[in-house]
């Protein structure tokens, strides 16, 4: 991957992927605010659709264990790893 004409990574596909072991939750609640003391950093709120980033797997037991204490509903749920277009925008500078 090139950043300015100049190598920003190279490697497998594989290698970049499990380097960038973090992933996205997308939730909408049953409620239009997160429990306090979630994991993770909010990318995106809109009423109750949240879209977040979490480090890794033990932080999304950690948001579904909050979430069970604070009596949330989880009306629908989608986990999305990084692809080569995220690795890609971190890399560079431009993720969001």
């Amino acid at each position: 991957m090139l950043k300015d004409g100049r190598i920003a990574a190279l490697d497998t596909t594989r290698n970049l992927l499990g380097n960038f072991s973090g992933v996205e939750l997308r939730l909408h609640l049953d409620r239009d605010t997160l429990p306090p003391g979630l994991p993770g950093r909010v990318l995106e709120a809109e009423g109750a659709s949240f879209r977040l980033r979490l480090a890794n797997y033990r932080e999304l037991e950690e948001a579904l264990a909050r979430l069970r204490e604070t009596g949330a509903t989880i009306r629908e749920m989608e986990l999305h790893p990084p692809d080569l277009e995220e690795v890609f925008l971190r890399l560079t500078g431009r993720a969001s």
